[in-house]
């Protein structure tokens, strides 16, 4: 459990969560399982990576589990959250997030392909419920569903300003 804490200017990712089957540690032992508990966070200024990938707020992958209320999260890169299973490791299992009190704002594209830049990607085996948000000026969607996805419940959005480019995606996925 986390509550009350600031992650400024990390790259990568501001706050990590994977539940992958593969050696965590340099003995070769397994993951055991992964569930965040986040409250009152602030994530700003991720940033990509030497390579220039990544630099999301919050990563959810590969079968972690997470429960967030009254998070901010601006400026990143990629995506202010990702959610998403079989992100690095195929495992046959799913990704679960509950979260509730979200501002997520300002998310860039990713400048080793120039994509994404979106609030919230919910990928593929991936279970989210979402409650009372806001997502504000990000490069691509606001919520992008991709794969496999679930989104069990939706509730109380205050703003979707990329509504318009969802819908463009999606004219363009069809040509």
């Amino acid at each position: 459990t986390v509550n009350r804490g600031l992650f400024e200017n990390n790259a990568t990712a501001g706050i990590g969560g994977i539940e992958a089957p593969m050696a965590c540690t340099y003995l070769g032992e397994f993951c055991g399982e992964t569930n965040l508990h986040l409250s009152n966070i602030t994530v700003r200024n991720t940033q990509p990576d030497e390579k220039g990938r990544f630099g999301m707020g919050i990563a959810v992958i590969d079968g972690a589990q997470a429960e967030m209320d009254s998070v901010l999260i601006e400026n990143s890169h990629y995506a202010g959250i990702l959610m998403s299973d079989n992100f690095f490791v195929d495992d046959n299992g799913v990704t679960f997030v509950e979260a509730t009190n979200l501002t997520i704002r300002d998310s860039q594209r990713e400048p080793a392909s120039e994509a994404f830049g979106d609030g919230i990607v919910i990928g593929p085996d991936t279970i989210a419920r979402l409650d009372r948000f806001e997502l504000k000026d990000n490069d691509r969607c606001g919520l992008l569903m991709a794969g496999l996805s679930s989104l069990s419940e939706i509730e109380e959005i205050e703003e979707i300003e990329e509504i318009e480019e969802i819908e463009e995606i999606e004219e363009i996925e069809e040509i």
